[in-house]
């Protein structure tokens, strides 16, 4: 049964050993994501991590953004370290080694939401759904992709219907490519399909965008 689904963003930065500690907004969206964590390991026996590609290996490390930190969606993994692993695999590894070292996360390549939710839904297992993406990433001046002036007014309508469940606008939500969410969009949509079918009873998080990049960090549970 699906009884839980989790939103990080794909940030480097909240990997303590790439950004450091005293900094008060990275470290509220680290607590934060970490809080998702947290919440799938009580909720679920096993997490799905919603993916654009395929996973070549089940091991990572982030010396590609400045450290050598050996993460796994797998526990007692025993391969060898992908230094090219995609960063939202990075990420899901990560938060999956600090908050449920005991529990495997295994790759989902995008397929329908319907698809997800039914194979999730009728597992004999407790499952939760882990999803990482951004949303903008022109909020501000110093964002890696500039400064739209609209950008802002998109974010807060995906912030908002995210926060409130209004997945219709999710589905609906013009913009992605020019406000430079584009990778995101089909993530977003499929998490947006399959919260509409769980219909999840409880729902926390928070958003934040220190660097001009609009970050999520929520989880819903059945």
């Amino acid at each position: 049964m699906l009884t839980a689904v989790g939103l990080v963003p794909s940030a480097p930065l909240l990997v303590p050993e790439l950004s450091g500690a005293g900094n008060p907004d990275v470290d509220a969206v680290r607590a934060a994501t970490v809080e998702v964590g947290r919440v799938l390991a009580t909720q679920a026996d096993r997490w799905t991590v919603l993916s654009l590609v395929e996973s070549r290996s089940s091991k990572g490390t982030f010396r590609g953004f400045g450290a050598d930190v050996e993460v796994s969606l797998r526990p007692g993994d025993l391969s060898n370290a992908d230094s090219e692993m995609p960063l939202h695999f990075l990420i899901a590894a990560w938060l999956r080694t600090l908050t449920a070292p005991a529990i495997e996360a295994r790759p989902y390549v995008l397929g329908t939401a319907t698809e997800l939710f039914t194979a999730l839904d009728e597992s004999a297992d407790r499952e939760a759904l882990l999803v990482v993406a951004d949303g903008s990433t022109m909020l501000t001046p110093k964002a890696p992709g500039a400064f739209h002036p609209d950008a802002p007014a998109f974010e807060e309508k995906l912030d908002t219907a995210i926060e409130i469940g209004d997945w219709a606008t999710v589905l609906e939500l013009d913009g992605w490519d020019e406000f430079g969410a584009g990778e995101s969009q089909r993530l977003f949509q499929v998490l947006a399909g399959v919260l509409a079918e769980m219909r999840p009873s409880e729902t926390r998080g928070t958003h934040a965008a220190p660097f001009g990049v609009g970050y999520l960090m929520r989880t819903w549970v059945a």
